[in-house]
Order: C-alpha cells, then structure tokens, then sequence
C-alpha cells in the first residue's frame, strides 16, 4: 500500500481523522501549519510581538464595529497582498467612516512586520520554493483536505504541489471524500439516512432522545455525534442528556475519561464513612494507577480493608468501569464516511455569525465576494451542509439521523425517512416538469411572492407550508387586524370630523375585545393598546391632510372584497375602503400598519401588485377614479401611492411624494407595464416553472429555506 500525506486545513479535522481512523499514522497526518513550518517558515516570534502592538494599538478602539484585527486578518488572507488590493477592494464598499479606518487599518497592517511573517507571506515564500523542489522528497501520495471555511492560500499551495507533482500524485478533496483503503473487493452496503426538520426545542429534544436511546439499547455500535448549534442549545443538549444519565466529552477531548478518574468520583460519593473516604482517597492517589478490577483487589488486599468495604469498591468500581467503557464527543458537523456497525447522529441549527465579530455587514462582505474577494460569508454552513448531507446520502455502510432545527412541513406530509435508493434526485434542481399547480386566483401577495422567488411560492401555495409565529409576527398580525376594524367601524358610523382620539380608542377596545382569543396573554392586550395610542392620535391629522389634498372627501364603502378577470387569469383581493371626491371620482386608501416603500417604479419593474390590482378594479367603474393612496399609521403621513393628478386638487401633486402623481398618460403606461409582468408570472406558474432564484437577502430571511433544494434539499412528497 503506498504512502499517504493528508495536509488538514484546519488542526480540529487533523485531530477528528485520527480519532476516527487510529489505523493512520500521525506522522502522515500534517495541518497546514505544520507544512508551512517543515517547509522552514515556522510561526516567528517577531509576528507574535507585532501582533500584540497591533492590539495594543487599538485598545482604545470603540469595538462596537466588529472585532478591527480580525477583520483584517480576513481580509488580508481574501487576499490583499498589496496596496493597490487595498484600494481596489475599498472601492466597492459604501464611503462610511468605519470602512475609511478600516482601509487605514489595512494600509497599516501591510506596512508592518505582520505582513512580512503571517501566514499569507509565509505560504507564498514556499509556493516560490516548490518551484525548484525534487518531487522523490514527497510521498507517492498527497492529499489536500479542505475543512469547512476554504482558504485560497491552501488552494494556492496545492495548485503549485500539483504542478510538482503531478495530478495523479496530489488531489484536493473535501475531508468527507476521503475514504480509508479497504482490503475486501466486495460490494458497500449504501448507508440509511434518516432526515427529521422540527422547530429548535422540538428538534433538540428528539435529539438528545436518540442519543440516550443508541447509547442505551445498541451500546455494542459505535455512536458518532456531530453538534451544529448556539452556545445555547448546546448547553441545553448537555443538560438534556445529563438529565437521561448520558454523560458527554467537551468538544475534541484528546482522551476519553479514563477508569482511575471515574473510580476516584465515585469513591468520593460512596456510602463510606468520611473517615474511611478520605483514608482510601489518599491511598489510592499515591497508589500506582489500576486500571482494571484486577488491580483494584490486588490493591485493596495491600490496604487489608475489611470484606463489606471491599464489596462496597467492588460495587464503585464496576460502576466506573461502565462510565468509562465507549465515551464519545460531541463534534463539529463534518460527516467521516460511515462504517459498518456504526450509528451518526446530526444535529444542525442554522448559525449566523455573532455580531461584532467582523466589521463587515452582510450587504458588504456580499459586494466583496462578487468583486472576486474570498471574504467568508455571514452564514457560510447553509450550502456546506448541503453538501455534506448529499455526501451522507452518498456514503456507507452505517445509519445516520439528521436532525435540522427549522420550520417544519404540513403534516402529514411530515418526512421521517429518506434513504438513499429511492430519494437520490432530490439534492437536483427544480425542473420544468415540476407539478402544476391549480389555476388562480391569485392574489398580489401570491405574485409577488412569485417575482421574488418561484420556489417559494411553490411552498406556500402548493404544498401549503407555514412558517411559525414568532412574537413580533404575531403581535403585527393582531395589531393589524384590529386597526383595520377599529378604523372600518369609527368611519363607517361616525363623520369623519367627529373622529378623534378618544372615539378611535374606544372603537379599538371594543374589537380588542370580540378578536382576541382569550387564551391569549394580558401582556399583549396592554401591548397592542400601547401601541395604538399614537395611532389614534395621529389619525385626525390624517384625515384632515387627506383633504387638504384632494378636496372634499366622502368615506362610502369599507373592506370590500373585488374580483379582476384579465383573460383566463383571476385576480381578487380587498380594499380597505373608498372615497369619493366632490366629482364623484373614487379614491382607494389602504390602511398600512408596517413599513411602506411604494413606488410606481416597482410596478413597472413588476415586484408590486397591490396598487396595480387595484388600478384594475378601478377600470371596472364608469368613473376614471383619483388613485390610490397608502394610508401610513407608522410614519402619520398620507404621502405615497398612484394617483391620477388630473383628477385631484391642484394641491395633490405638492402633498404627494414625488413621482407619485401622474398624468393620464403617465397612469396607463405604468398600469400596462404592470400588467404585462403579471400576465408573464401568471403564465409562468400555470407551467409549471418554480425553479428557485436564489439571493443573500431573500434567502438569509426566508421561511422556506429549509425545505429548499438550494439548502437542505426538497423533502416533500407529491402534491
């Protein structure tokens, strides 16, 4: 069998293997550290002592921005060799004061001896010496294992080996595609992947149930158990299984607990007498160390102890020995390939990075990585872990169970299993051939859900996925509701110069009290009338605002339900309630209790269709109609929707935000632009099309990410 080299990017999966595989010889086994220094560019002395004036220098720093040294030293390993990469890069990030210090952080950093000694220089000066290396000085065989944070450096570094060596002599692989050599020809049995999506406290307790369950009844099967999760939910994990009697290792414990130290706890908590603990505590620790029951009745016949205090650490003994007996750790995701007789439990929960670690946004390190930069990404595991499940699915003989912390489907569409022989296409892309869903009608939340991503929609409304409540969504939902009541009832029955602050306060209470369940919290009740006091407040100077810019208004219809039918496509939706101006012109105001960023720009770009639908119903009327206004109780301002400025008072155009108030031509040119993208995203669903349009900040949010192929893969069944 020939000699193999395996260089480990990182110390922890170095450490991993060699638990793993005891078979490999440690000597074979190098970090990428150790190769750099056995290539002769050890880590200096001079670098540690720079690197602490560097610190030192920014003690001071206010570190609200991120950890300053850190984000440099991920940049400089992007890598920034020089000055004029500094510029380069700096240029695609905003103009802040953050990022100009940043830069002169930068700027510094390459001016000092760090830059001469770390190890993005240090590589470099042995990629230039590879090239007059004989290859007999490298072992027939080397490998590059990649971990879970690629660097370009140790790409570099292989690129140049390869070019010494030879493709057939070097390759660069992920560490899961490593296999150990195998002496038998015989056919692999695939592995049993079990793949379970719960919330974060159900998935964590089925999880802990399962290890206490492997490491109870199939204690003869060796017990991998690999932990991707918050300091939070590890500490949970912990107290879970300590709570079940299962004890765990910290995270890459070099040894197992040994028999000496677990007999030594258990003595200390025997039933002896405390003159008798201590007497045998102290003799036992100047006693050579035993090991096993047979020393222990060697040792115990030297002490002369009497037969029930012998029987007594017989019993205190083999109760060690059992603690003692197939420890395991608690480790890193990163699947080891399976072997026979052995049982992987996964736990996964999606981590963003801490904040103030690095001072980079997401919006930043996103214009980085697309200018060619390899800073790490703000959640970097989501597309690791999809490969290393589709290299599970891949892997054998052995079971696994996978156990991910996120939404969970529809039940019962609920998926427990997945094995390899029957569900192998699923880690594919969407196809065209994807089924089609029932047609219409469609609302402009359904299209615009589409517009941002079809495969999204496909889970809402094909399959029906929910997303689950949290807090702050529920009490937007409620407060929403109950406005939008409270406002219906206080213009239906009242004029609207007779609304004020103490009538809409009433009104709200009262459907405060016939749309919330009971079993609700009384926090939220004390919450929502917070809330609203503001509103109720600021809803008078709506109004009168609203007339100030469109003459004369008179409420006449409220939460009205409409129905649009442009060619086969039907549309429906409802309207908050309808003005008629002194001409007898509608005016549609949508009540919005959230943030509001309309823009006609966006119908014409096709990502809104709310105003646009109403726009459509409104062609329906024998009336041209004013427009359409967003009536913003968050901000107390009527300024923003698609109005016809003929047909408003001349004062509208001013009251308006700009671009908001068109002229006729302007208002059937927006309208038939929109129109033309909702007829093409209409077409397209009725096809079949849900291919995902994958983008870090639709994706980062997303409700579905964890059932879709561009993360976890698609886990459902058929419509």
């Amino acid at each position: 069998m020939q000699r193999e080299v395996l260089i480990f990017e990182e110390a922890w999966a170095r450490e991993q293997f060699l638990r793993y595989y005891p078979e490999l010889d440690p000597a074979n086994c190098q970090t990428w550290e150790d190769f750099l220094a056995s290539a002769g560019e050890p880590v200096t002395e001079e670098f540690g002592h720079a690197r602490a004036q560097f610190v030192e220098a920014l003690k001071d720093t206010p570190s609200e921005k991120g950890d300053w040294l850190a984000t440099v030293e991920q940049l400089r390993e992007a890598p920034l060799r020089s000055a004029e990469d500094v510029e380069f890069c700096f240029s695609f990030l905003p103009t802040t004061a953050k990022n100009a210090f940043l830069k002169q952080l930068m700027e510094l950093y390459l001016g000092s001896p760090m830059s001469e000694h770390d190890r993005v220089a240090r590589n470099e000066r042995v990629i230039a010496e590879l090239g007059g290396a004989d290859p007999d000085d490298f072992a027939p065989l080397v490998s590059f294992l990649r971990a879970r944070t690629p660097a370009t450096g140790f790409q570099d570094l292989f690129t140049a080996l390869a070019s010494l060596l030879g493709a057939d002599r070097c390759r660069y692989i992920e560490t899961w595609e490593w296999k150990p050599p195998i002496a038998s020809t015989s056919p692999r049995s695939f592995a049993r992947v079990h793949v379970s999506t719960e919330h974060l406290p159900t998935a964590l307790d089925r999880f802990a149930q399962k290890v206490a369950q492997v490491k109870q009844h199939l204690p003869a099967m060796e017990l991998r158990v690999y932990f991707e999760g918050t300091p939070a939910s590890r500490a949970y994990l912990g107290s879970r299984l300590a709570h079940d009697g299962v004890e765990i290792e910290a995270e890459n414990s070099p040894t197992p607990p040994s028999f000496h130290s677990q007999f030594f706890q258990a003595l200390r908590t025997s039933t002896l007498s405390l003159t008798d603990r201590l007497r045998l505590s102290s003799a036992w620790l100047l006693a050579p160390r035993a090991s096993t029951l047979g020393d222990l009745d060697a040792w115990m016949e030297k002490q002369n102890l009497a037969p029930d205090h012998q029987e007594i650490l017989r019993t205190t003994a083999s109760q060690a020995a059992r603690a003692s007996h197939k420890p395991f750790s608690v480790l890193p995701f990163h699947p080891l390939p399976l072997s026979a007789g052995s049982v992987s439990l996964f736990f996964l929960e999606p981590i963003p990075e801490p904040a103030g670690v690095l001072a980079l946004d997401g919006d930043e390190r996103f214009r980085l990585r697309v200018a060619g930069f390899a800073v790490p990404e703000a959640e970097p595991h989501r597309e690791r872990n999809r490969q290393r499940l589709q290299a599970l699915l891949a892997s054998g003989p052995g079971r696994a169970f996978v156990f991910y912390a996120g939404e969970p489907p529809l039940a019962p569409r609920r998926v427990a299993q997945l094995s390899v022989e029957s569900h192998t296409p699923v880690l594919r892309e969407f196809e065209k051939s994807a089924p089609a869903l029932p047609p219409g009608p469609y609302s402009a939340t359904a299209l615009e859900m589409y517009a941002e991503c079809p495969a999204k929609y496909f889970y809402a409304y094909g399959t029906h996925l929910r997303a689950a409540q949290d807090p702050n969504r529920s009490f937007a939902l409620w407060f929403g509701k109950i406005v939008h009541r409270t406002l219906e009832r206080a213009f239906k029955e009242t004029p609207w110069q007779q609304v004020d602050a103490s009538l809409l306060k009433t009104r709200f209470d009262e459907a405060l009290a016939e749309m919330l369940p009971s079993g609700l919290p009384a926090w939220l009740k004390v919450s929502l009338r917070r809330r609203f006091s503001p509103v109720a407040a600021s809803v008078p100077k709506m109004e009168q605002s609203l007339r100030e810019a469109f003459g004369a208004l008179t409420p006449t219809r409220f939460e009205e339900d409409f129905q649009v039918t442009l060619g086969k496509a039907v549309f429906r939706g409802r309207i908050d309630r309808l003005d008629e101006t002194a001409e007898g012109a509608a005016l549609i105001v949508d009540y919005k209790t959230g943030a509001v960023d309309f823009s006609p720009e966006q119908i014409k770009k096709g990502n809104h269709f709310q105003a646009l639908l109403y726009a459509l119903a409104g062609r329906k009327r024998s009336d041209p109609g004013a427009g359409i206004v967003f009536y913003d109780l968050k901000q107390s301002e009527v300024k923003r929707g698609l109005v016809r400025e003929t047909q408003v008072a001349p004062t509208a155009k001013k009251a308006m935000t700009r671009g908001h108030a068109l002229s006729d031509e302007k208002w059937e040119q927006v309208v038939s632009e929109g129109y033309e993208h909702a007829h093409a995203l209409v077409t397209a669903i009725e096809s079949g099309d849900f291919a995902p349009t994958p983008s870090a900040p639709i994706c980062e949010y997303c409700d579905f990410g964890p059932h879709c192929r561009n993360r976890l893969g698609w886990t459902g069944g058929a419509l």
